[in-house]
């Protein structure tokens, strides 16, 4: 047995210790440190680690994402259950769905964890049931309020849109349903690199970057069909730090009217500030109390859900700035009396907001 065999297994365990790989990956970090083979080469020294390399109490674990393609990494498994990859994805949606299930520590300690689990996929991730007892107890309800049913297919396209995120890899869109986000996608297929899942409003979306280098936020329900590009994201500047210097500019998670950036000031009724200042709106949020009436102040882009947020609030709010915002309220009000007139027409959101 050569020193570069060896050498290439100790590179192999090193790598899949601390993130899972699939074959490209494998090949990649072989070639940043000088290692040139071919992958059936890298398939034998898999072989090698998994049948006469590994240190007592560690595994190598093969996770199939689907027919075409696997990933590999290294977990200790002496001190946990082991937990299926479907099981951790639940438990990792539950965390976002219901975080008031959860203690605070308890709470901090599985956000850290899955975290971890995320960005090196899978490594000792396994253990998180045994090091973490969750309590069971009937003294919970959930009003489910929009809150979308996960199919079991749901699963399979969580991992894939995954793998995708952690590998860069695009995809085609070939079938999206309604795209309530009024993403200006005028036909099919789409190419789009997915970089981040949102959760939002109860709901999963996908955010990432489409033609032109312009931000897409799709809801995760709405992807029907899409096939994965072989070719990686390609850009000089980091794709993650652009998508979210656009995302901040959005008021949820709608597309936004323009490309423009408005200080937005809106005044609400005293009685309600204790409960709207603790309420995580927009990361430019910020509160003034003067007296009975609360101040909030953001810098954002105006969108369909910032203006139903603002009606949601009724009569208890009031639009001091910018003037295009409180233009656009007056005309979303007046079409809505309208079309609660008998003898007008319904008007989708589209020909209200978009006009």
């Amino acid at each position: 047995m050569n020193q570069s065999f060896l050498s290439r297994v100790q590179l192999l365990y090193k790598s899949l210790k601390t993130s899972a790989l699939d074959i490209n990956g494998i090949m990649e970090a072989y070639e940043k440190n000088g290692f040139f083979v071919l992958k059936r080469q890298i398939y034998r020294d898999i072989s090698y680690l998994e049948n006469g390399f590994l240190p007592k109490g560690e595994v190598l674990i093969k996770n199939h994402l689907n027919n075409r393609k696997c990933d590999w990494f290294i977990q200790n498994v002496a001190q946990a259950e082991k937990l299926d990859a479907d099981c951790l994805f639940y438990l990792l949606l539950a965390q976002w769905f219901m975080p008031q299930y959860f203690g605070s520590a308890s709470r901090d300690f599985i956000i850290d964890e899955f975290q971890k689990y995320l960005s090196v996929q899978y490594d000792n991730a396994l253990a998180l049931k045994a090091r973490n007892k969750i309590p069971v107890t009937n003294g919970i309800m959930n009003t489910n309020f929009l809150e979308k049913p996960l199919q079991s297919t749901d699963i399979e396209k969580f991992k894939e849109l995954h793998w995708c995120i952690a590998n860069n890899k695009r995809i085609k869109i070939t079938d999206l349903k309604l795209d309530i986000n009024r993403n200006f996608i005028q036909s099919l297929p789409v190419f789009f690199a997915p970089v981040r899942f949102i959760v939002h409003k109860g709901n999963i979306y996908i955010g990432g970057i489409g033609s032109c280098n312009k931000i897409l936020i799709l809801d995760f329900s709405e992807i029907k069909k899409f096939q994965i590009v072989n070719s990686k994201i390609k850009g000089k500047y980091d794709v993650k730090e652009h998508f979210h210097n656009e995302f901040i500019k959005r008021f949820g998670v709608a597309e936004n009217i323009d490309d423009k950036v408005y200080d937005i000031q809106l005044e609400f009724q005293g009685s309600i500030a204790g409960h709207l200042s603790k309420m995580q709106i927009h990361p430019s949020q910020t509160f003034m109390q003067s007296g009975n009436v609360l101040s909030m102040k953001l810098r954002c882009g105006i969108n369909r859900e910032l203006m139903s947020w603002i009606m949601s609030w009724m009569c208890h709010v009031k639009i001091v700035a910018p003037q295009k915002l409180k233009e656009i309220h007056k005309y979303c009000h007046n079409k809505m009396k309208d079309d609660c007139n008998p003898t007008g027409n319904f008007s989708l959101f589209e020909d209200i907001f978009y006009r």
